[in-house]
């Protein structure tokens, strides 16, 4: 028989428990086509399904509920409202095969500020960025605990300009995203100008095997930056030597840029990449797969190859030869571009 402090200690524990999320409702059926474990809240649902309703009986009566993840999979699902969560509370928003699903209201995921660390979208159809009804980017601006943002699969075609903002708060915790498509096949198209300028600890950022052509004025430029030094992946696009805009990492951070794959990439301008080497003397730029012109708008890597210290920051440089780069002399480089 239990003591009557263990009964009592066992009582104190209850309310805890169902707060935290080891809850669901006695008869699943009330959150159809929702299921829940305690931790995991998922919705699988092949007709429109309105979240809200499910989400009160989540919470029953409580202020607030969290769990673990929340995960929708949906061929019907066209937009994430606002406050579609009413106080229940997630460390993770998945979402998987939600193909009509195009909006997301920049408040959707109000009232996950301060728990959402992982946001993830496979094989949606994310393509209405930004607009007063829609702003995916908003969306995640808003959750300042964010650890990693995972988008892979979507309709987009263009990170818009100052995709990402502090409006409720600086997001110093997220450090990884990726909008790699996975192979090729990636539609994006445009890193629009600042596009991730308000990020301060971004470490790895990969948007490779998209159709990349264009990258804007200061698109991976961080303001007040507090990391270590980050990776950007834009290998496998279609990116060529008019692609860049000017500033585009951000000074004094340590970056390595990987340009590799970019089969129509033949040159690197000395306006826009002698800015990425002086930006800080450890960054580095990797062109593997790409073969380099043996002309004039390459002239400059062979002239600055010492005092940038080319042979150990332009890694993979082959030319159009098959001979590395950096080891044809100045005269050779005087050829008229083709490009």
């Amino acid at each position: 028989m239990l003591s009557l402090n263990a009964i009592i200690g066992f009582q104190l524990i209850i309310p805890a428990i169902v707060v935290n999320g080891e809850y669901c409702p006695s008869d699943p059926d009330v959150i159809s086509p929702c299921s829940c474990d305690g931790k995991r809240i998922k919705c699988v649902a092949t007709e429109p399904i309105d979240l809200a309703p499910i989400m009160e009986l989540l919470l029953n009566g409580a202020e607030n509920r969290s769990y673990e993840t929340f995960e929708l999979m949906s061929t019907a699902v066209t937009k994430l409202d606002a406050y579609m969560f009413k106080g229940v509370q997630f460390n993770q928003i998945i979402l998987t095969g939600c193909s009509q699903l195009a909006c997301v209201h920049p408040m959707a995921f109000g009232g996950q500020e301060a728990s959402v660390t992982r946001f993830e979208a496979t094989l949606t159809n994310l393509s209405s960025l930004r607009g007063k009804d829609c702003d995916l980017f908003g969306a995640l601006s808003s959750l300042t605990c964010l650890e990693s943002i995972a988008i892979i699969g979507s309709e987009w075609t263009k990170i818009p300009d100052q995709a990402f903002n502090n409006k409720l708060g600086d997001q110093v915790n997220l450090t990884t995203i990726t909008f790699s498509n996975g192979g090729s096949g990636g539609k994006l198209q445009r890193i629009g100008k600042e596009a991730f300028s308000a990020l301060k600890a971004l470490k790895q950022l990969d948007v490779s095997y998209h159709n990349l052509t264009r990258v804007d004025d200061s698109a991976f430029n961080l303001s007040d930056y507090i990391g270590d030094g980050m990776t950007i992946n834009l290998m496998g696009n279609a990116l060529t030597g008019t692609s860049f805009g000017g500033d585009i990492v951000t000074d004094g951070a340590v970056t390595q840029l990987k340009l590799g794959a970019n089969r129509v990439l033949k040159y690197l301008p000395q306006n826009v990449f002698k800015g990425v080497f002086k930006a800080n003397k450890k960054n580095t730029i990797d062109l593997s797969g790409d073969l380099m012109e043996i002309d004039l708008n390459n002239k400059w890597l062979v002239e600055q190859k010492v005092s940038l210290d080319l042979n150990h920051r332009l890694l993979h440089a082959i030319g159009a030869d098959g001979r590395p780069l950096l080891s044809h002399t100045i005269e050779e480089m005087n050829k008229p571009p083709k490009y």
